[in-house]
């Protein structure tokens, strides 16, 4: 399993003798090298939906995944 390297999103927070919540067990790395950190992932597209990404992106001078990661955070928030 390649993606359980350490520094992953996820590290154990605290050995406790009573787990009452996934919270005892795991927290979320938040630290910038972590946080701004690039993975790659594959995702499908519908053809017409890439075409408009790659327009878009083209028209406004900046990567694909740059406009994919404004949108997923925009969604997100």
């Amino acid at each position: 399993m390649r993606n359980l390297k350490p520094g992953n999103a996820y590290q154990p927070a605290a050995r406790t003798a009573q787990v009452s919540s996934i919270h005892d067990v795991f927290r979320e790395d938040t630290s910038p090298s972590v946080a701004s950190e690039w993975v790659k992932t594959s995702v499908n597209l519908r053809l017409d939906m890439r075409r408009r990404l790659k327009r878009y992106a083209a028209e406004h001078d900046v990567r694909i995944q740059d406009v994919i990661d404004a949108a997923l955070n925009e969604y997100l928030r």
